[in-house]
């Protein structure tokens, strides 16, 4: 262990450890269930937007109020899926925005109080500032590492629910079933972690 930790004092690390890492929520998708039915050949005629549905060669109706907005995917079922969302705000905010357009639309019988939602991921990106990883030598030391010898490693961190890829230029890409939050507090976690190695 001393050894591998010296090579990556002398190998691994060129990085600003003082410069502020910016992390950046790329998506967050979520389930969401409406409780009843819904006529999708209705909601092509009423609702306003961006809309495809062509139920020969896709059973779901996608549906977008604007560009900058979120998508929808609306099956008959009930079940809608959300994606594309840049933060729980934004997700919560265009949830309620389209379920109440649906009742306005006299398409969804149920309130926002009815409806059951569920993050099913969020994928984040951040950098480390570094020059270059020597991910040989990092996939040593950390546990849980998936790394074939090729540029990009993949590290989970089970109890919080998380994997990361990394990448020999130090660019990190987070996804987990979790929340915004606890994204944001794994990426710290694995920065803490890598930084503590290089000082050890």
């Amino acid at each position: 262990m001393i050894a591998h930790v010296l090579l990556i004092e002398k190998d691994v690390f060129s990085i600003g450890w003082n410069k502020p890492m910016e992390i950046n929520i790329q998506n967050i998708t979520a389930s969401i269930e409406l409780g009843n039915e819904i006529n999708l050949e209705q909601c092509t005629k009423k609702l306003e937007g961006h809309i495809s549905y062509d139920p020969k060669s896709f059973p779901g109706l996608i549906y977008r109020q604007t560009t900058e907005m979120p998508v929808f995917l609306l099956f008959s079922s009930g079940n809608v899926v959300c994606t594309g969302a840049r933060s729980e705000k934004s997700l919560r905010s265009s949830i309620k925005s389209f379920i109440t357009m649906l009742s306005k639309k006299k398409l969804l019988s149920v309130s926002c109080s009815g409806v059951r939602v569920q993050i099913e991921n969020i994928i984040a990106t951040a950098s480390m500032n570094v020059k270059k990883f020597d991910l040989e030598i990092l996939a040593s030391v950390l546990d849980n590492v998936f790394f074939e010898g090729n540029s990009c490693l993949i590290h989970k961190l089970p109890d919080l629910g998380v994997s990361f890829l990394i990448f020999e230029t130090g660019k990190i890409i987070c996804q987990g079933k979790t929340s915004e939050q606890k994204i944001r507090k794994s990426i710290r976690h694995l920065f803490r972690l890598i930084k503590e190695l290089k000082t050890l």
